[in-house]
């Protein structure tokens, strides 16, 4: 289960990850609004859109770019706007919150098998406290700017702060997470604290499945 509290809306939001589903007041234009939020010169993998687009439906692909190399740099408002395509088209029946959780959820082990990430999380294996101590490494080679702070680690616990991150943190990445998670053979809950559109704590639980 994934427990969210937004800070910024005094809401909490829930998820299971079967289904991945999440119950917030986020609709389709609260999160559109939050592209032109973002700083223009912010920049993310191109590896990251590529990933999106295999996911995208044909409807999605006639629309947009469709090629990134994959270690270049390319914005990230661009990167959000192809998400919200994606994720409405790809999962039209799902609440818009819940889609963009979806698309999270195999970012991690896609991220993990490139070269970079298998580079940073060689030695995890199935270790998701490693995951959370080696994320400064990995948010560092992925997003300019954005970056993860752990403020600490335990067996079955962590707290890691998000901080300049755009891309949707408390849906998108509370996925991206809760993917790692499930690729580690762990199942858990993230309480997600939102003190502004790019800056969110999350508190992990978790315990061997």
């Amino acid at each position: 289960m994934l427990r969210s509290q937004a800070i910024l809306t005094n809401t909490r939001v829930t998820s299971d990850p079967l289904p991945r589903t999440i119950d917030a007041a986020d609709d389709w234009p609260d999160l559109a609004a939050r592209i032109d939020a973002a700083p223009e010169d912010a920049k993310v993998r191109g590896m990251f859109l590529s990933e999106g687009l295999r996911l995208a439906p044909k409807s999605v692909k006639s629309n947009v770019r469709t090629h990134y190399v994959p270690f270049s740099l390319y914005p990230v408002r661009e990167y959000m706007q192809l998400l919200l395509q994606i994720a409405r088209a790809r999962y039209h029946s799902k609440p818009a919150a819940s889609a963009l959780l979806e698309l999270g959820f195999g970012v991690y082990s896609q991220f993990a098998s490139s070269i970079a990430g298998a580079a940073i999380f060689a030695t995890v294996e199935q270790d998701f406290r490693r995951v959370c101590e080696l994320s400064p490494k990995a948010y560092s080679v992925t997003l300019k700017p954005g970056g993860t702070e752990v403020v600490y680690a335990a067996p079955n616990d962590a707290v890691v702060k998000l901080r300049d991150v755009w891309v949707y943190p408390d849906i998108f990445h509370a996925g991206i997470w809760l993917g790692a998670m499930d690729a580690c053979g762990v199942s858990g809950s993230i309480e997600v604290r939102r003190h502004s559109l790019s800056d969110v704590d999350f508190h992990m639980h978790w315990q061997q499945r």
